[in-house]
């Protein structure tokens, strides 16, 4: 064989193979895209993010922060919803208010993805659980950049988390929360929302 058949073969073999990627990646996109016609805001895609089972001290953190009445709301609520947020003075101090359209705690915001796989709502809770339970008190600035909410039997939890500080606040029907949250689930809100934007 010569050395331009050789070639040719080559680049025959290295395009079928890019082809062939395309083709995967294509298809597992179209698999996870969320049904158009199930909610008008848009709902992320799974995305494959585990994180390590909590030791016994981060429980304990994990329960003064965010106890166990607040946990079961976000655990039993059928749908998650995310909010990115703009600032607002509201987020500063947030209080417990009655919803109201298109608001997040009172202010507004520039995306909201409903979340209601349950296996990324669990990979969303297991992610903030396991940032609060490995921080330390966090930085004294507090620039909140995400929003969570969720209800459960009459019960709501709304939570605002400042990534770049490091902590969190928030309120729920059981009480005021708040506390340190490491930077580990960072990457984990952004794919949601950035997934949500291929729809």
């Amino acid at each position: 064989m010569t050395l331009a058949a050789f070639m040719k073969r080559l680049v025959l073999f290295l395009a079928l193979i890019f082809i062939s990627g395309c083709a995967q990646n294509t298809i597992s996109f179209r698999q996870q895209s969320p049904n158009p016609q199930k909610a008008p805001t848009p709902a992320a895609s799974p995305t494959p993010f585990t994180f390590p089972k909590l030791t016994n001290i981060e429980s304990r953190s994990l329960d003064e922060k965010l106890p166990m009445k607040t946990r079961k709301i976000l655990m039993d609520a059928e749908e998650i919803e995310l909010f990115d947020t703009t600032f607002c003075p509201k987020l500063l101090s947030p209080k417990m208010e009655p919803i109201e359209p298109n608001k997040f705690l009172g202010c507004g915001y520039t995306k909201k993805v409903v979340v209601t796989d349950p296996s990324l709502k669990r990979q969303i809770l297991e992610g903030f659980y396991y940032g609060v339970s490995t921080s330390s008190l966090g930085a004294a600035c507090f620039a909140p950049k995400y929003g969570l909410r969720a209800m459960s039997k009459g019960k709501r939890v709304e939570l605002i988390i400042c990534f770049q500080c490091e902590n969190f606040r928030g309120v729920s029907t059981s009480g005021n929360l708040g506390g340190g949250i490491s930077k580990i689930p960072k990457e984990l809100f952004e794919q949601v929302f950035a997934n949500s934007e291929q729809k």
